[in-house]
């Protein structure tokens, strides 16, 4: 019993050792083994098992030569990992840990306080973000349903107001008895004009009434007589806040250098005071002065919310190259906003002058201030040249020219088709020709469109629709485009040529040259520390963009009257 119980350790320790042995053993009595690791060499042990030499005889009472190897326990580690060089390895470790992280923090804060910082976007009203479209109710279909019907093609122009009217009943006798308050029975009811604000609120747009008392007559106040009547003051007055309950958002009034600036200041503020849906509403005041210090003068005390005038009219038919872009921007200095327009709804931009209505149109888009289209502008609409013939146009109103409604349907229809259209014209003597060799006198400008499959035919495409596209490329970058919308204009010398730059922020810059006068230009060198080597053109009133439209701004090519717009990207 007692050699039991002292060899019971011994027993008990190589028992656990044969078990661990059974499983090879079994496999080398079944058969092969079955694949696994090779066997460990003899003398060696396996990990975690206690390490038995094998040249040691078992059954002495202690173990001579060998050694048991049962790793650390607990307290263990803890004595070796709080031993000195341990613990100096931990230390150094973590002050270099927080020593990268504190600097990757000081770099982050040096790289955002080094970065400019993004400009505030000023306050814009909806007048000063987009355009406004200027049209009697005439120009549409008669009355106020064909106004609503035609609501698409003003709004596609990428405008955001419509300067509507006039609408009440044009006389012209005493203006004792006009009645600015009523609306013309031949426009139609005041739920057609209730049912035309909706509509026109649906596509984004706002309506402003042109409350002009005589404007189809020569003198839009009949006199300085009635401009200077404290008793017309009084129902102009009352006029304004019966349409302002109707839902206007404005007031167009035309000639208001023949009104005191008090008078005008108290309109303005009777306008902007009702502004229901958080709507701010306009005084836009018209002024028909054509010389540059009236108009500059007007401007410094119009007292109206927004000046519309012959802004680029007064710069004369052939204004010289290095003086153009100083006398446009000199109408931006005064804090009155301004509002640029050519023509009237009865005077086209066209007519005006023909070969320049692509670079005015360019000019209304891409300086500061508020563009104005009136009615035709966007079609280069033009009188014959004997002028418009008594009650032609849509109506007979006062002797506006029809519009090509036909045109403009087609042109929405096949839009896609007529979009490429650039790509196969050219601008020769004056007109839009298609490319390619051949006798091209007499002919029309054609536009490529392909359909069903087959070959591509040629279409009839007016010059007209040619301005249209360019309107409504100019109304979307306008809008897209931050340096276009809210920049500031600067002046770039490019003699013979005119250039002005428009720069907001860390926004894409913009730059426009134009050739203002009847001469090819070729080489034409842009040079100034403002602009780079190289800019993107991104449309011509005259020409189709290259397959390449990154140019050299020291070789440029212009022709006659031809009007260019390039970017380039912002750099510190």
């Amino acid at each position: 019993m007692e050699a039991d119980a002292e060899s019971s350790p011994r027993g008990l320790e190589l028992s656990a050792l044969e078990a661990e042995k059974q499983p090879m053993a079994a496999a080398e009595e079944g058969g092969p083994a079955p694949p696994g690791p090779d066997p460990a060499p003899p003398g060696g042990e396996k990990n975690g098992l206690v390490k038995i030499p094998q040249d040691e005889e078992l059954g002495g009472a202690e173990m001579s030569g060998g050694c048991k190897f049962t790793g650390l326990g607990k307290e263990e580690l803890l004595r070796a990992a709080g031993a000195p060089p341990w613990a100096k390895a931990r230390a150094i470790l973590l002050f270099l840990f927080w020593l990268g992280w504190l600097g990757m923090l000081g770099a982050a804060a040096a790289i955002v306080a080094r970065a400019p910082r993004c400009r505030p976007l000023p306050p814009r009203t909806w007048w000063e973000l987009g355009g406004l479209y200027r049209a009697p109710p005439q120009a549409f279909a008669e009355n106020l349903k064909g106004v609503a019907a035609r609501l698409e093609h003003v709004a596609g122009l990428q405008v955001r107001g419509l300067v509507l009217g006039p609408l009440h009943p044009q006389t012209s006798g005493d203006p004792r008895n006009i009645s600015l308050e009523e609306l013309d029975p031949l426009l139609g009811s005041l739920q057609d004009f209730a049912d035309l604000l909706d509509a026109a609120k649906k596509k984004g747009l706002q309506v402003i009434l042109d409350l002009t008392p005589n404007s189809l007559g020569d003198n839009p106040w009949f006199g300085p007589e009635v401009a200077g009547d404290p008793n017309f003051h009084e129902k102009v007055k009352r006029a304004l806040s019966v349409w302002l309950e109707r839902g206007v958002a404005g007031f167009f009034l035309d000639g208001i250098e023949e009104l005191q600036p008090s008078v005008v200041a108290e309109w303005r503020n009777l306008t902007e005071q009702n502004s229901p849906e958080g709507v701010p509403r306009v005084l836009v005041g018209g002024t028909r002065l054509r010389a540059p210090p009236a108009l500059l003068a007007l401007l410094n005390s119009s007292g109206v919310g927004l000046v519309l005038g012959p802004f680029l009219e007064s710069l004369g038919s052939d204004p010289p190259a290095s003086t153009l872009a100083p006398q446009l921007l000199a109408f931006l200095h005064p804090q009155t906003p301004l509002a640029w327009s050519v023509g009237s709804p009865r005077q086209h931009l066209r007519g005006l002058s023909p070969p320049r209505a692509p670079q005015r149109l360019l000019l209304l888009w891409a300086l500061p201030g508020t563009p104005v289209l009136s009615y035709g502008d966007e079609v280069g609409l033009a009188e014959p040249p004997g002028g418009p013939p008594p009650g032609s146009g849509a109506g007979g109103g006062g002797g506006l020219m029809s519009m090509p409604w036909d045109l403009i349907d087609g042109i929405r229809e096949g839009d896609q088709q007529h979009r490429g259209a650039m790509t196969h014209c050219r601008f020769r003597r004056g007109r839009f020709q298609p490319k390619g060799r051949g006798n091209t006198r007499g002919m029309s400008f054609k536009s490529v469109v392909w359909g069903g499959g087959g070959p591509p035919r040629l279409t009839p495409l007016s010059p007209q629709a040619m301005l249209l596209d360019l309107c409504r490329r100019l109304g979307a970058l306008r809008v897209r485009e931050r340096s276009l919308s809210l920049g500031e204009a600067q002046d770039i010398p490019a003699s013979p040529a005119a250039a002005f730059l428009r720069s907001w922020d860390q926004s894409e810059r913009f730059l426009v040259v134009l050739n203002p006068g009847d001469q090819f230009l070729s080489g034409l060198a842009v040079q100034d520390p403002r602009l780079p080597s190289h800019a993107t053109l991104r449309l011509s009133t005259h020409r189709s963009l290259p397959p390449d439209p990154h140019v050299d701004l020291g070789a440029l090519d212009l022709l006659p009257y031809e009007g260019l717009l390039l970017s380039f990207p912002y750099t510190p």
